[in-house]
C-alpha cells in the first residue's frame, strides 16, 4: 500500500472519532430543510367540470337535430382569449389548463397559494361561459325559430303551387277525357246512321235480285221475248251481277261499321273506367305527399328539452402531491448531510496524511 493512501480502518476510526462534527452537519442540514418545507405555502390543485347545454334546430333536411351551444374545441379558444392572453394582475393562480372530457364536458383547472384564490378563479371563467352560453342560447332558439318559421312557409308555398299545378293539369285532363268521351259518342252515333242504311240497302237489293231473277226466270220460258231482252244492253245477266256487286260492297261496308262500332264501345268502356293520373300528376302528387309529411313534423317537437350550460362538478381543492413529500425531502437531507460530513471527514484525512508524509 502506498504511504499517502487512506486505509479503511484509518477511515472508519475517523468517522468514530468525528461523530459529534457528523451529527451537526446533518442535524444543521436536515434542520435548515425541515424549516423550509415547513414554512413553504402551500400549492393547491383547483378542478371544475362544466357541461355544454344544447338545443334542437332543423338540419339541411329539415330535420331536428341536437347542437351543442358551442363546441368544446372553440370554447376553449375563447377561454384562453379572456383568461390566458389578456394580462390581469389580479389573477393569482398559475398553470391553468382547459381539457377536453368529452363532446360536452369541460375540465377547468388551475394552481394557487390558496383555495380561495383557486375557487375564485375558476367560478369566475363558470360564470362567465354560464352568462356568455345564456345569450348564444337565446340567439340559437331565435335563428331556429327563424328558419323554422322559413321553412314552414317554404313549404307550405311549395305544397299551394303543386295544389294549382295538379289542379289545372286535372283541369286538362278531365277537359281531354270529355273530348275523348265526346268524339267516340259521335263516331259511335254515326254508325248507328250507316249501320240501318247499309241494312236497308242490302235488303233493298235482294228484293230486286229476287225480282230480277223471277223476271229473267220467266222470260228464258219464253224464246222471242228472251230474244228481245237479249237484243237490249245491259242484258239481265249483267244487271244482276251488279246488284250482287252492290249488295257484297254494302255487306263488306256494314261488317266493316260493326267492328268500329265495336272497337268505339270498348274504348268508351276503358274511358269510363276510374282514370289513371299521369306519370307527371302521380310524381307531383307523390312529391305533395312529402312535403306534406315534412310539414307534420313541425308539429312534432323533440322529446327532450334544450339545455344550458350548468356546473358539472363544483370546484374542488386538494395540495398539489409535490406539497406532500415534505418528510421524503427531510430524509434526503438528512442523508446528503450524512454525505457531506463523512466527504468532510475523508477531505480532512486526506490532507492530514499527506501533511504528515511531506513532514
Amino acid at each position: 500500500m502506498y504511504e499517502d493512501e487512506i486505509s479503511p480502518q484509518q477511515l472508519i476510526k475517523e468517522i468514530i472519532n468525528s461523530k459529534t462534527l457528523i451529527l451537526l452537519i446533518t442535524l444543521s442540514i436536515a434542520s435548515i430543510t425541515f424549516f423550509y418545507e415547513y414554512q413553504k405555502t402551500p400549492i393547491y390543485n383547483n378542478i371544475a367540470l362544466i357541461e355544454i347545454g344544447h338545443n334542437y334546430s332543423l338540419n339541411d333536411d329539415l330535420f331536428y337535430e341536437q347542437k351543442y351551444i358551442e363546441s368544446i374545441e372553440q370554447l376553449i379558444v375563447n377561454l384562453k382569449l379572456n383568461f390566458l392572453r389578456k394580462p390581469n394582475k389580479d389573477n393569482k393562480v398559475q398553470n391553468v389548463a382547459f381539457k377536453k372530457i368529452s363532446e360536452n364536458i369541460l375540465s377547468l383547472q388551475a394552481q394557487s397559494l390558496s383555495i380561495d384564490d383557486g375557487n375564485y378563479f375558476i367560478n369566475s371563467i363558470i360564470d362567465t361561459t354560464i352568462n356568455r352560453h345564456k345569450k348564444l342560447m337565446i340567439q340559437l332558439t331565435d335563428y331556429s325559430k327563424v328558419k323554422e318559421d322559413a321553412s314552414k312557409s317554404m313549404i307550405t308555398t311549395k305544397i299551394k303551387n303543386l295544389d294549382n299545378e295538379m289542379e289545372y293539369k286535372n283541369g286538362l285532363e278531365a277537359i281531354n277525357y270529355q273530348q275523348r268521351k265526346l268524339q267516340i259518342l259521335y263516331e259511335i252515333e254515326i254508325l248507328n246512321i250507316e249501320i240501318p242504311f247499309f241494312l236497308t240497302k242490302i235488303e233493298q237489293l235482294e228484293n230486286i235480285i229476287k225480282q230480277d231473277e223471277a223476271i229473267l226466270k220467266l222470260i228464258s220460258s219464253d224464246d222471242s221475248l228472251y230474244l228481245k231482252r237479249a237484243a237490249q244492253n245491259p242484258s239481265m245477266n249483267q244487271v244482276l251481277f251488279e246488284y250482287h256487286t252492290s249488295k257484297l260492297k254494302y255487306e263488306e261496308e256494314l261488317a266493316l261499321s260493326n267492328f268500329q262500332k265495336t272497337v268505339l264501345e270498348k274504348r268508351l268502356e276503358t274511358l269510363n273506367i276510374k282514370k289513371t293520373p299521369s306519370p307527371e300528376l302521380f310524381s307531383q302528387e307523390q312529391a305533395r305527399i312529402m312535403l306534406q309529411n315534412q310539414l307534420n313534423l313541425f308539429l312534432i317537437r323533440p322529446l327532450k328539452s334544450s339545455t344550458n350550460t350548468s356546473l358539472l362538478q363544483e370546484v374542488k381543492s386538494s395540495i398539489d402531491s409535490q406539497s406532500n413529500f415534505k418528510v421524503f425531502n427531510i430524509f434526503i437531507s438528512v442523508l446528503g448531510g450524512l454525505f457531506l460530513s463523512i466527504f468532510i471527514i475523508f477531505t480532512k484525512l486526506f490532507f492530514r496524511n499527506d501533511n504528515f508524509i511531506q513532514g
